[in-house]
């Protein structure tokens, strides 16, 4: 049996990538996520999130622009070469009407602007993933 081999998730279960370099926030969000019933994977920066990108399916990528190494933009737009189907919703202090249109023409589906509140993310989350769920029906 091949040990790296994913294990297969419950109907309906999602698998989500949630990355952000503020540990607390980053743990906090992937807590709440899980208790939606999804899989969470977090990475702290760039280079993380862009390796689990490589080594896994996901259903959602959470992303904050602002990042230590390789900037959220930076990882948007080499996700979108490899996956250009996977819904990314941008999290990020970068609030400016001129921010949204850069994170909109380099592939991000979805923006939400810190702070937040854990429902409304939560909620945009569920749109972007309803797609996955009726073609999974």
């Amino acid at each position: 049996m091949n040990q790296s081999a994913e294990p297969p998730l419950e109907r309906g279960a999602h698998r989500v990538l949630l990355v952000d370099d503020e540990a607390k926030l980053r743990e906090s969000l992937a807590e709440g996520l899980r208790q939606e019933q999804w899989e969470v994977v977090t990475a702290a920066n760039g280079t993380e999130a862009l390796q689990s990108v490589r080594a896994r399916e996901f259903d959602l990528l959470v992303l904050d622009w602002m990042l230590p190494d390789v900037d959220g933009m930076e990882v948007l737009r080499r996700v979108r070469a490899d996956s250009p189907q996977l819904p990314v919703l941008m999290i990020t202090a970068r609030g400016g009407h001129a921010d949204q249109v850069v994170a909109f023409q380099n592939g991000a589906t979805d923006y939400l602007m810190k702070p937040f509140a854990f429902e409304d993310l939560v909620a945009r989350c569920r749109a972007l993933l309803a797609p996955a769920v009726r073609a999974n029906s």
